[in-house]
């Protein structure tokens, strides 16, 4: 297990806004190119700059809230994968010098996912309560929202469509899950084939100023 984030942090001597004001001028640095990569006249782009780092940079609160509860996605999910080719999680980190597994500790948070099922207890009105003071439990349903997210649904009103949306969605996560572990192998056995490459280039390479 690697180092948490706060102790990579703290290790750097980091605090909260120090570390996010190093993030975001990565963003902004990587934005500009972006921009000038696809030929942008960068005094008109200014504004798009902005706005961009506007919606991806990272605050204060968000640094601590991730050091305190986690990133708030599981492993072995694409919402893990996406949070980790997402621009400010990888200016993160290229801060902190570190690696995803780095972070491991803060990912692995474990959230509820569609097809789960949660129990709540309630008072004599219907609203929730604590356990000692509840008079019933409603048992609900993790059912995607359409939109990337979640909500909770009273069992004894699920359709048999909020069944075919989670069925779904599980065979969806299925199929990409199994995708990105393709894609991670074949790039695994292409590294070592390239490593086998330069070793076998660099033998010849010997043998050739042995001959000579």
């Amino acid at each position: 297990m690697g180092r948490t984030l706060r102790e990579l942090r703290e290790a750097k001597g980091l605090t909260y806004q120090s570390l996010v004001a190093r993030t975001d001028l990565i963003l902004k640095k990587q934005i500009e190119d972006a921009l000038r990569e696809q030929g942008m006249d960068m005094r008109g782009a200014w504004r798009i700059r902005d706005e961009l780092l506007e919606r991806l940079r990272v605050r204060p609160e968000t640094v601590e809230r991730w050091e305190k509860v986690g990133f708030g996605v599981q492993r072995g999910t694409r919402a893990i994968h996406s949070f980790y080719r997402s621009p400010a999680f990888l200016a993160l980190v290229r801060v902190l010098d570190a690696e995803p597994d780095d972070l491991d500790e803060e990912s692995n948070n474990v959230t509820l996912q569609p097809g789960d099922t949660v129990v709540r207890p309630v008072d004599d009105e219907g609203y929730a309560t604590s356990p000692e003071n509840a008079a019933a439990s409603i048992r609900f349903l993790v059912v995607p929202d359409g939109f990337g997210g979640t909500f909770l649904k009273e069992a004894q009103y699920v359709t048999d469509a909020d069944l075919e949306t989670i069925k779904t969605y599980l065979e969806e996560e299925a199929t990409f899950l199994d995708t990105e572990q393709e894609r991670v192998i074949d790039a695994i056995v292409q590294d070592q084939l390239n490593q086998f490459t330069d070793l076998d280039a660099e033998v010849r390479r010997l043998l050739e100023e042995q001959e000579d």
